[in-house]
């Protein structure tokens, strides 16, 4: 389990160590749709939301605090959803 603690989406952000890497070596990254059909995309670059819903067929549910959980039952059967918190709890199911 890893717990995100900066407050923010998942944003592609290598120097603050919040991005989703490779699959190959984290097991958890969303990488392009055209390569694992689970691309979230965020749409303002620094807020928490996410489209590309409709197309995949990629269940996005909102916290009641956050409005940022992510539930995914795609094809990898990882599991992202968020804390009540001011963190984020993200567990990957294999």
């Amino acid at each position: 389990m890893d717990v995100n603690y900066e407050g923010e989406g998942y944003l592609n952000a290598d120097d603050q160590g919040e991005s989703h890497l490779n699959a190959v070596d984290q097991d958890e990254s969303y990488l392009n749709v055209d390569d694992q059909g689970e691309d979230y995309l965020n749409a303002d670059d620094q807020d928490e939301s996410h489209s590309n819903a409709d197309n995949q067929g990629e269940s996005h549910s909102n916290a009641d605090n956050q409005g940022e959980s992510l539930l995914n039952a795609g094809n990898q059967g990882e599991i992202l959803f968020n804390a009540d918190d001011d963190y984020r709890e993200k567990l990957v199911m294999l």
